[in-house]
């Protein structure tokens, strides 16, 4: 999808959990 490799979006998607239990932690 957006012409982006199915292994980059993983990471993508990766980043943004942590990021958001980061939040939720903090």
């Amino acid at each position: 999808r957006y012409g982006v490799s199915a292994e980059r979006v993983r990471q993508l998607e990766k980043n943004a959990m942590k990021k958001l239990r980061a939040a939720i932690e903090a």
